[in-house]
């Protein structure tokens, strides 16, 4: 697993790096895109499900019922987990994907309605406000940028517990 924690610390610097790096007004970084996050969640989910499916099928099939639960439950239960366990990198990818579209388009829209307020109003208090509004919401966008590398990588780890090592 030493190998795995490598590749995901790596994992997690390159959604970073490139996070931070689509902060760059009026531009669309990468991981904005589905075909890119989809890129990144497919492998590492199917080597998690490979891996142990392979290694040690039957610890692995055995996660899909909780300790505990009723019999009667049991066709549903497994049903359920391995539709979870299957739609995973899809909900990895999509989440890291719509986070950063959406606070794009919200800072290229108080970008323009920055510029529009700059030679429109007639009073500075109105642009002072509006261009504090979008430094202050510029700020937040690079926490969000690092934060989405995080839950990426905490969920594409937590994920691999499912791994029968």
């Amino acid at each position: 697993m030493v190998n795995f924690s490598a590749l995901m610390i790596g994992l997690f610097l390159l959604l970073a790096t490139t996070n931070l790096m689509s902060m760059v007004p009026y531009v669309m970084g990468p991981t904005t895109h589905i075909s890119f996050t989809l890129s990144l969640a497919l492998p590492v989910w199917l080597t998690t499900v490979l891996s142990g499916a392979t290694f040690s099928p039957y610890a692995y099939l055995s996660h899909l019922l909780p300790l505990g639960a009723p019999m009667i439950l049991a066709p549903f239960l497994i049903i359920v987990e391995v539709v979870s366990s299957c739609i995973r990198f899809l909900t990895l990818s999509l989440r890291l994907a719509a986070n950063l579209t959406v606070g794009h388009v919200i800072l290229n829209a108080l970008g323009t309605y920055t510029i529009f307020t700059m030679f429109s109003s007639p009073t500075n208090l109105l642009m002072i406000l509006t261009l504090a509004l979008s430094i202050g919401y510029m700020l937040f966008e690079f926490g969000v940028a690092l934060l989405q590398a995080y839950i990426f990588f905490l969920l594409s780890s937590l994920y691999s517990n499912d791994h029968p090592l």
